[in-house]
């Protein structure tokens, strides 16, 4: 079974993304609107926080095309000034940093050093996570401990027994395709700064297969060919654009409601798309302000996110197949807001349960998996826990199932 994945990104603006991120808050946020969306302390508490620990320039937009696991996904979250969901995961970030404060300093010092790579910042703060869920429902733990030679993120005690548990974050699979539509889209975004008539424009792209690396600079070519005869024209009344070769297809043509309709909703056949929205009214002589949007379509079978999930449960049980601990908690996290890099389960029923159930069942190891699902989509967190044993661990199970996962989350939105 093949899942629909729909990736959509606000353009970055020019400028700084915090600044940038506080001003815009600032309006959802103003006390003379009948019902603010978010209370203006929360606004502030985020941006002053954010500021003294990474600092405004750590908030500098990156402009050229980034590789999916080197983009930087805080910038993804500040971008999204109009997601409750990423405001509200924003905050848990801030919570999450007054709460390390609380920890021992080496743990202190090694988020400070993390702050250059945003990729093990982010498993890092899910890792204060596990900390703080432990923490909070009154888990015995130790954290950050050493076996040997080897660190690992802690042992705790439930139900009288002693567990080793490990973190780690779970990504949708085959990204690299992902990344070439992103790449694609950023490169439409950065030629049109180029472009001397302001117009409202339609562009999409299909692929040919196969589809590699070689798509990006191919595609790169049609899109500055396109802006390059664009500029050369002395009227953009009529854009009808078609670039097709053996590589894909490069489509441009004017803005309209019916069309863009008709692009986003019929199902239409393409793998990048983005749009130039005009204002109502165009003054000759006047700055006029325009609206862009980008999506990308992707696609996964089921089976294999299931088998990339299994792969990191090998992973990790074979990285500590010489502890000396016998029962062990594997924390996986799939997290999920508007971004490029997915989670692992993007939708609930992505998860195939039974076959995870059945896997585990096979497993000679008395270990528990405890999947983590975060979506800051719309208004509304959603957690889902899924935990897995064999059955004599089910009275482990039970107790982890009763934990409160919802931790440190403040409740200040309508």
């Amino acid at each position: 079974m093949k899942l629909p994945q729909n990736s959509t990104f606000k353009i970055l603006p020019i400028g700084n993304l915090l600044e940038h991120w506080k001003m815009e808050c600032y309006i959802i946020s103003s006390p003379i609107q009948i019902q603010a969306k978010i209370e203006r302390k929360v606004v502030d508490r985020i941006y002053n926080t954010l500021c003294e620990f990474f600092g405004l320039n750590y908030f500098r937009p990156q402009r050229r095309a980034t590789p999916i696991h080197k983009a930087n996904w805080l910038h993804a979250l500040v971008a999204n000034h109009q997601s409750i969901g990423c405001i509200k995961a924003l905050e848990d970030i801030v919570s999450l940093l007054d709460y390390s404060r609380s920890l021992p300093e080496e743990i202190q010092k090694m988020l400070a050093v993390l702050k250059g790579n945003p990729d093990n910042l982010r498993s890092f703060f899910f890792e204060l996570f596990t900390f703080r869920m432990l923490d909070f429902n009154k888990v015995p733990n130790l954290k950050k401990v050493f076996e040997g030679q080897q660190e690992k993120e802690g042992v705790c005690t439930i139900g009288g027994l002693d567990f080793l548990f490990e973190c780690k974050k779970l990504y949708m699979p085959h990204i690299e395709k992902l990344d070439i539509r992103k790449a694609v889209l950023s490169e439409i975004v950065l030629q049109l700064q180029h472009l001397k008539f302001g117009t409202g424009i339609i562009i999409y792209a299909k692929f040919k297969e196969p589809v590699d690396n070689s798509i990006k600079d191919i595609f790169r070519d049609k899109i500055q060919n396109f802006v390059n005869g664009l500029n050369r024209r002395t009227s953009i009344s009529q854009i009808n654009y078609h670039d097709e070769s053996q590589h894909g297809t490069l489509s441009v043509i004017n803005y309209s409601e019916a069309d863009a309709f008709e692009m986003e909703n019929l199902k239409k056949d393409w793998d990048v798309y983005f749009k130039l929205v005009p204002p109502p009214i165009m003054t000759p002589g006047i700055p006029a302000k325009f609206i862009a949007h980008g999506d990308t379509k992707f696609s996964i079978e089921r089976s294999k996110v299931t088998d990339k999930l299994i792969a990191a449960l090998k992973q990790k049980r074979k990285q500590h197949q010489s502890s000396a601990f016998e029962n062990r908690i594997f924390f996986f996290d799939s997290e999920s807001f508007p971004e490029v890099r997915m989670g692992l389960f993007q939708y609930e029923n992505m998860l195939d349960a039974n076959a995870i159930q059945e896997y585990m069942n096979q497993s000679s190891s008395k270990d528990l998996l405890c999947i983590i699902n975060r979506r800051y989509w719309g208004k509304e967190l959603r957690i889902n826990v899924n935990v897995f044993c064999k059955n004599e661990l089910n009275p482990i199970k039970k107790i982890i199932e009763g934990w409160d996962f919802f931790t440190g989350l403040p409740l200040a939105y309508s």
